[in-house]
């Protein structure tokens, strides 16, 4: 299944904010999505993802209040191990995070990504982060029409 990233992204078009250094915010709206990138081969037939793409802990991701979806593939915001083409940026709900009350949302802001994210369970067990990662794969959609980025840097 796949959206179109402004489906309900607060960050509005041609806004770039990946690259603007902004503070720790620890309030995420519940309109709010959450951006991660995975690679090709995480998914199935039908575009869902595997719950193995939300591994290690804590899942990385970036906020739509600070980036666009072409933010977890750009080079010039992310340390890629791949090229861009070989990944699929997805996108969650946070309303459907915040539902589940064993996760828990930080805003990480780092020097070359303002809108970086950890996604982490409440307890440390080995089955907290199992269920973790399957809720985080049942609410993930491909985003499929994206948001232009100026900054927007491939990797090749």
């Amino acid at each position: 299944m796949s959206f179109s990233e402004s489906d309900s992204s607060s960050t509005p078009t041609g806004v770039k904010p990946c690259r603007d250094r902004q503070a720790t915010d620890s309030h995420f709206d519940s309109g709010e999505l959450l951006f991660r990138r995975v690679l090709l081969g995480q998914f199935d037939q039908d575009g869902h993802v595997y719950p193995q793409a939300f591994i290690p802990d804590p899942v990385s991701v970036n906020r739509s209040r600070y980036s666009t979806a072409l933010c977890v593939i750009c080079a010039s915001s992310c340390d890629l191990r791949k090229p861009s083409v070989d990944y699929k940026p997805v996108k969650m709900n946070v309303s459907a995070l915040l539902k589940q009350p064993t996760i828990v949302l930080k805003h990480i802001p780092s020097p070359k990504n303002s809108s970086h994210c950890e996604i982490d369970s409440v307890e440390n067990t080995r089955q907290a982060r199992k269920v973790l990662r399957t809720h985080l794969s049942d609410h993930s959609h491909i985003v499929t029409n994206f948001i232009p980025c100026e900054s927007f840097l491939a990797k090749m």
